[in-house]
């Protein structure tokens, strides 16, 4: 930057001061420019330009060379992987590769939001932490994503939406479909028909859920939606859960939705409860819910993920 700042004082004429003003002042406009846009500068080209006199009564066009002046213009109409926004999404390793990446084929590539630790795409890394999966995570904040939506995004996923996984070559998309494969492949989905049947459907419970909590908490009228929605169908669907956990007879055999093992159905509706604000504050929004607090505390008590928890991985 210095080296530019430098040059730019040296090109410009006139005195030293005047030099380095002028400098300062192209320097200013470099820094200034937006994506896809530069400066040219060539003074031998030659342009259309109007006449230079603000008093001529019309500016006509004439042939000018473009000499000690620079002109700026853009040079793409739209973002591509190769000219990239300067916001940089966040680029992390966790973990080291062991049995269970091999299990699964190789280190996976998550693309998702920076959301902290919330959203369907965190229940799909509180499965690689719970099973030991070493990830490389690329976060994108809310304000940068639209520029990667289009061009990095889209390059992956003709929908454009994340999670978006990258696994030896392979492109995995579509979040519910992503977090099944891998409950396949690490033993996550249960050993018997039944119990595949009953984690599937607890899970679609809590799927049908987080459409109307997510539908609420972005809403644009968010203060009057998001209250009306914790006093309807969030209600509704607690009463559900914890009435299908009591009742069915796997879900009485132990804390987890199949009773004695974890399943991505666990991790699902754990995940949902956290981003619903109602993991915290020492289970305060489960009160009324104790089998669902049951299994809340047997998740967190996992030692991989405690671990997660209290770890800087960890975004609240």
């Amino acid at each position: 930057m210095a080296a530019l700042r430098g040059h730019l004082a040296a090109a410009s004429n006139g005195g030293e001061e005047e030099s380095q003003r002028k400098g300062d002042k192209i320097f200013k406009t470099i820094v200034d420019l937006e994506a896809g846009q530069a400066l040219l500068f060539s003074p031998s080209a030659m342009l259309d330009a109007p006449d230079l006199d603000p008093t001529a009564a019309t500016q006509n066009l004439k042939l000018r060379k473009l000499g000690l002046r620079y002109v700026k213009m853009r040079v793409r109409q739209r973002l591509t992987t190769d000219a990239l926004p300067p916001n940089m999404p966040s680029t992390k390793q966790y973990g080291t590769a062991g049995p269970a990446n091999k299990a699964i084929g190789g280190v996976p590539t998550m693309h998702y939001f920076d959301f902290a630790s919330r959203g369907r795409g965190q229940v799909v890394r509180l499965m690689w932490e719970d099973a030991g999966v070493a990830y490389e995570d690329i976060r994108y904040s809310f304000e940068e994503y639209p520029d990667y939506k289009n061009t990095v995004i889209a390059e992956k996923n003709p929908t454009t939406t994340i999670p978006v996984v990258e696994l030896d070559g392979k492109i995995l998309t579509q979040s519910y479909a992503i977090l099944r494969r891998f409950a396949r492949q690490l033993k996550y989905d249960g050993e018997t028909e039944e119990e595949r049947y009953w984690a599937d459907a607890m899970c679609d419970i809590a799927i049908d859920w987080r459409t109307l909590f997510i539908a609420a908490f972005f809403d644009p009228n968010k203060e009057e939606a998001y209250p009306k929605h914790k006093e309807t169908d969030r209600k509704h669907f607690l009463k559900a859960l914890e009435t299908q956990l009591n009742r069915h007879d796997l879900s009485q055999q132990g804390p987890y939705v199949i009773g004695k093992n974890i399943t991505y159905a666990d991790m699902v509706i754990y995940q949902l409860l956290h981003d619903e604000g109602l993991t915290q504050e020492g289970r305060k929004g489960l009160q009324e819910y104790p089998r669902l607090k049951q299994l809340v505390d047997a998740v967190e008590d996992r030692p991989n993920v405690k671990a997660f928890l209290e770890s800087d991985r960890y975004l609240g």
